[in-house]
């Protein structure tokens, strides 16, 4: 053997895989035998006569896979002896078989549906860009499946799909003078539900709470559902009632009894019940700070742990605690503010809200 083939076949040999690749690289040289030479410079051991491995010792990297097998997560491609992916249109058993961003649909590897916001799939809101915005704002306001658009006027809001400049119109009323239950006498407070689907309203000559709803948000026809409470002194009475307070859940009311110098708080046993019951009362008429002399108004946190009165003819805001919300025994903590004109006294006041961390 000459040197130069004899410096070409141990280049061969260093440059293999295996020990099996180098014996066959050595054997390549000796028989000429290009195609075999070939094979051993790709490290493919066991090569056939075209250089295509067997089926069994198909690979990725160290795994080993055979036909219709995941091999890089893509199938083990039966032509080339090599890992593919699929196509779209192509039969499919995982979205892993499938090529760039391709889901496997029902068998076949396909794109996602793209989203789309249009009249029929957005009836009640606007879109932006594919997505349907229903809960429409001054920042993206319209209906029908419109393109929604900022209501940019300093004081313009959406109402109703469209943008207004910022002026105040009546939508609707309800109600009528009288004493039937869709009526009402000297209407004073009210309290609305936070899906604004609910009002409650202390109709004061009629001695009652009136209930009022509607089916949904957008909705201007207002139902009477329900009324409780008649005119009386005992605990399930009221006399000319005041004001109004309902709990976040509407389970609870609290209701200010004026002419009875109380509060007066009722129940019901679940949201869609129409009955309710009294549970107790709190104050009595007097100055002292557990009493109170024709309440308002009053307010309660959000954990219902406190109210603060309106404590109207005592010129006073009055506030009263429970240790918890099963609790049906109130007490007095404080009082502030006397009669005069001064920055830190009332004269009759008639109204209270409080801040959310009280």
């Amino acid at each position: 053997m000459d040197q130069r083939r004899f410096d070409r076949l141990a280049a061969l040999f260093g440059a293999a895989t295996s020990r099996r690749a180098g014996l066959a690289a050595a054997l390549g040289m000796l028989l000429g035998g290009a195609a075999a030479a070939d094979a051993a410079r790709r490290g493919h051991a066991g090569a056939d006569a075209r250089g295509k491995r067997p089926e069994s010792e198909w690979s990725c990297g160290n795994t080993r896979c055979t036909q219709n097998t995941d091999c890089c997560t893509r199938l083990c491609d039966a032509q080339n002896r090599r890992c593919k992916c699929l196509k779209r249109g192509v039969a499919c058993s995982s979205t892993r078989n499938c090529c760039n961003g391709l889901k496997c649909r029902d068998g076949v590897c396909s794109r996602p549906p793209r989203k789309v916001c249009n009249a029929s799939t957005c009836a009640n809101g606007c879109c932006n860009g594919p997505t349907c915005v229903t809960a429409t704002s001054a920042s993206a306001c319209g209906i029908g499946g419109a393109a929604c658009v900022a209501c940019t006027s300093l004081a313009a809001f959406c109402s109703a799909g469209t943008c207004s400049a910022g002026t105040w119109a009546n939508q609707t009323t309800f109600g009528s003078s009288g004493s039937g239950n869709d009526q009402f006498s000297n209407p004073r407070g009210i309290f609305i539900s936070a899906d604004t689907l609910t009002l409650w309203t202390a109709d004061s000559f009629n001695n009652r709470i009136s209930i009022w709803t509607r089916g949904d948000a957008s909705s201007t026809s207002w139902t009477n559902q329900t009324t409780f409470g008649t005119s009386g002194s005992n605990n399930d009475q009221l006399d000319f009632p005041n004001g109004v307070f309902v709990s976040a859940d509407t389970l609870t009311a609290w209701v200010a009894d004026r002419s009875n110098n109380r509060i007066s708080i009722w129940t019901r046993p679940d949201a869609s019940s129409t009955s309710w019951s009294n549970q107790t009362t709190f104050g009595a008429f007097g100055s002292s700070n557990d009493q109170l002399a024709a309440p308002y108004s009053v307010f309660v946190s959000a954990d219902t742990l406190t109210v603060w009165v309106a404590d109207t003819e005592n010129n006073r805001i009055s506030i009263w605690t429970r240790p918890d919300a099963s609790s049906t025994s109130w007490s007095n903590q404080t009082t502030f503010g006397t009669k005069g004109s001064s920055n830190d006294q009332f004269e009759n006041p008639s109204g209270i809200f409080v801040s959310a961390d009280s």
